[in-house]
């Protein structure tokens, strides 16, 4: 069975995938996501799926944004802190 938070975290990249580079809002716009669940990004980070391009007016928000764009990698589990 697959967990809700994953098949979020698989539409998410499906949203980025089609508009990067982009925000995080417009992600959740263009998916038409219910809640803002920007906290994936910061774990798409970690494991190596996105990074961050720049900052800009998000033409969701209007506010300063980060841009984020895939790294073509799969996801891969962030090594522990010692």
């Amino acid at each position: 069975m697959v967990r809700r938070t994953s098949l979020n975290t698989f539409n998410e990249l499906k949203s980025i995938l089609y508009n990067a580079p982009c925000t995080a809002s417009e992600v959740f716009h263009a998916g038409n996501f219910k809640t803002n669940q920007s906290g994936r990004f910061t774990e798409l980070k970690l494991l190596g799926v996105i990074y961050e391009v720049r900052t800009r007016i998000c033409s969701v928000t209007n506010r300063t944004a980060i841009e984020w764009d895939l790294t073509g990698k799969l996801p891969v589990k962030p090594k522990k802190k010692q």
